[in-house]
């Protein structure tokens, strides 16, 4: 059985640093302001794969595939970096699902079900850039490349209502 899905994250983060400091003349009272807000957009393909049935009890494997996509937005002092999405989009990030489940049918049409799986999300993100050496004798430019890579994998487990279109049983 198919299916498509879609989840959806908002994070924020302000900080706001008060304090006094000198102007070059006197001390005087100072204010930054920094908000960070982001969203993370998850769409999902998967399948339902029941394996075993027995009387009105059905198991099932359940995989999906995701690609999650980030944006988010930073100000400064009022001033947005607009750079951020520039590298949010360099960002490549893919996502799975893996899960066994069991659903009781009451009914041909409606079933209860319990479900335990693990999730994965993970990412890499390269940033290449030069920067002066020294060679002995004097500075010269040189190539790096930064690569920075992440994988999260928690568990998961839900209980469902279920509606079947035709009937379950079928």
């Amino acid at each position: 059985m198919p299916y498509v899905g879609f989840q959806f994250a908002n994070v924020r983060f302000n900080l706001e640093q008060t304090g006094m400091e000198w102007d070059g003349a006197d001390v005087v009272p100072f204010s930054n302001v920094m908000k960070i807000s982001g969203n993370i957009y998850i769409p999902t393909i998967g399948i339902k794969f029941f394996a075993i049935e027995q009387n009105k009890l059905k198991a099932y494997f359940n995989l999906s595939v995701a690609k999650p996509l980030i944006r988010a937005k930073v100000e400064d002092n009022g001033t947005e970096v607009d750079e951020l999405n520039d590298i949010l989009k360099e960002i490549k990030l893919f996502g799975g699902e893996f899960g066994f489940g069991i659903e009781y049918f009451f009914d041909n049409n409606f079933s209860l079900g319990g479900e335990f799986g693990i999730r994965y999300m993970g990412g890499k993100f390269t940033s290449s850039f030069q920067q002066d050496v020294y060679n002995g004798i004097d500075m010269q430019p040189e190539d790096f490349e930064d690569t920075y890579k992440f994988g999260l994998m928690p568990t998961y487990s839900k209980i469902s209502l279920n509606f079947y279109f035709g009937g379950g049983k079928e």
